[in-house]
């Protein structure tokens, strides 16, 4: 996570002085291995986890579920924690974790006072949470925009942060620094996290300079120190005063104070320390032609998918050659809003009888305050009878698998490895859909390795923010008076390239940015299927007339391709 500025980053040597350091002072040394893995990178990876464990640290920090499984294999007895990459957003995924071995969970920015209590109501492993620093505007671990740009993801270690970059507002002139938080700031807020039951405090430190970093510590500890002696007067105005004067960016108290209108973003740039890049082109298309394979035996029959965003596109979907429907549980407010059972019943019959298949997706989100939704959606699919799930939270799986239904595990798990897709299917899902940021070749070698799902065409999410641009630029918090601006037509954003982000509002307020460019991997047909590719998926968003002729290229390519007999140089 420090490719940005090797200077900060440590060698085997410095890692194992820090780890004596640390010791010698009476102290313990986290070292965080949070980043995605490929599968290439795993037997290097196996190595420098039993290294870590060699030179004494407490515990590692981990993002991906495939080096949880890693470690599990390798034997290591070194504590392991969930970093908040993994986006731990409820109780039953700290449970899940628990059950995997994890130790501590580092929750999401993005939960309030409320729903970190009642995690910690139903969990025995410990809690920590930020306190101070740097923050995404996105959930953590479900920010795709600078991987989508290229080899650059926010997930290994690469981001050039999109986010600093400026952005107009369509219906605006002006052009604002609107996706750059300020920082978190949660002094003033200890005697309320404490209460939640969080037992570790975290502040973001990387890559800034240690007196920074020593100031930082010390106001905190010496907070704390006042309140484990039971203190009234644990605040310090001079201390508080000092963390101000030295701030980095302006400071917010974030989703956990409920400061989520316009003061969340520094609009202006005015204190952003490092501006990483400021534009970026996008990679090239590759749009040649792909290379027609001779007739081949497919190792798996595939299976058309395509997102339902209104119950009467069903048919019409369904006669063009889809085979499942997949119908989201949070629908976007700029389109149909009404999934109900009457509809779901609706769009199931008309799937059944023609051999095709419904299921329901669960929002990438799944917060603590959203989980009575389960009841009643887990009610519509059995009035239904749909055919299976598709989550993406470790809460969800484990819920819907423990009652015996279908599960695919969503893109949300960031599966980019074997071990992550093989841990998935341990724990119930019969099939996973792979990370939108994987290139060619990795998609190709996971596809062989396990049964996968890969959007193969349409619009992709760039990131998930609890941030709503709408009720910002009205001086607004999120919720707040709401007009429905969001539904305004064009409702996006626009950098300096000239490319459009559109902005779709789900029914939790949650923003979901899409990437200006939609995906499309047609060329790429004949090696997937090679590969062994188990369902291919079309996301066509509103744009009707495209997606059904999409529907119809793709159908009929999956059956011409293998029998020798498509037309590549027109697809």
């Amino acid at each position: 996570m420090r490719l940005l500025r090797p200077g900060f980053n440590f060698g085997d040597s410095e890692l194992r002085e820090a780890v004596q350091t640390a010791h010698d002072m009476g102290r313990r040394l986290y070292l965080t291995v949070n980043n995605l893995y490929i599968e290439e990178e795993m037997d290097r990876l196996a190595e420098h986890l039993l290294f870590l464990q060699d030179i004494g640290c407490d515990a590692l920090i981990l993002q991906d579920l495939g080096v949880l499984k890693l470690a599990r294999e390798l034997g290591l007895t070194v504590p392991l924690h969930a970093s908040v990459q993994m986006t731990v957003n409820n109780a039953g995924t700290v449970n899940a974790l628990a059950r995997q071995g994890v130790s501590r969970v580092i929750l999401s920015r993005n939960l309030t006072p409320e729903e970190i209590t009642a995690i910690h109501a139903e969990c025995e492993i410990g809690l920590e949470h930020f306190v101070h620093g740097e923050q995404c505007i996105s959930h953590s671990g479900q920010c795709w925009l600078s991987g989508m740009f290229g080899d650059r993801s926010g997930n290994r270690g690469r981001c050039f942060k999109p986010c600093r970059w400026e952005y107009r507002l369509n219906g605006r002139d002006d052009w604002q620094y609107r996706l750059a938080p300020n920082d978190m700031n949660l002094y003033a807020l200890l005697p309320q996290m404490i209460a939640a039951g969080v037992i570790s405090l975290k502040i973001e430190g990387r890559m800034l300079a240690p007196e920074h970093i020593a100031r930082l510590v010390r106001v905190y500890r010496e907070a704390l120190d006042k309140l484990a002696m039971g203190g009234e007067d644990w605040r310090d105005e001079a201390a508080e005063a000092e963390l101000y004067r030295h701030r980095v960016r302006d400071f917010v108290t974030s989703v956990f104070g409920g400061e989520t209108g316009p003061e969340f973003i520094g609009y202006d740039g005015s204190r952003e320390p490092l501006f990483v890049s400021t534009g970026c082109e996008l990679p090239p298309e590759d749009d040649a032609p792909g290379q027609m394979p001779p007739p081949f035996e497919l190792r798996h029959i595939p299976e058309l998918s395509v997102k339902l965003y209104h119950p009467d596109r069903a048919e019409a979907l369904l006669a063009a050659g889809t085979d499942n429907l997949i119908v989201p549980l949070m629908p976007y407010r700029q389109r149909f809003l009404a999934w109900d059972a009457q509809n779901i019943a609706r769009v199931a019959r008309a799937a059944h009888a023609g051999n095709g298949r419904v299921w329901l997706e669960a929002p990438r989100i799944m917060s603590q305050r959203e989980q009575p939704r389960w009841e009643q959606w887990l009610q519509w699919g059995q009035s239904a009878d749909v055919d299976g799930y598709i989550v993406h939270d470790l809460g969800s799986l484990s819920l819907l698998c423990a009652r015996g239904l279908c599960v695919t595990a969503g893109e949300g798990f960031n599966i980019a490895n074997r071990r992550t897709a093989e841990l998935l299917l341990e724990l119930g899902a019969q099939r996973v859909r792979l990370s939108l940021e994987l290139g060619y070749e990795e998609l190709l070698r996971l596809t062989a390795q396990a049964p996968a799902e890969i959007l193969v065409q349409g619009m992709m999410t760039a990131l998930i923010s609890d941030h709503c641009q709408a009720a910002a630029e009205e001086g607004l918090k999120a919720g707040e008076d709401c007009a429905q601006r969001c539904l305004a037509d064009g409702y996006g954003l626009k950098d300096r390239q000239g490319r459009d982000y559109r902005i779709l509002s789900d029914m939790a307020c949650r923003s979901h940015y899409l990437f200006p460019v939609p995906r499309c991997l047609l060329t790429r047909l004949p090696e997937l299927l090679q590969a062994g590719l188990r369902s291919a998926l079309i996301d066509g968003g509103d744009d009707d007339g495209a997606t059904l002729e999409r529907v119809r290229q793709y159908s009929r390519l999956l059956h011409e391709i293998p029998a020798g007999a498509a037309d590549m140089t027109s697809a």
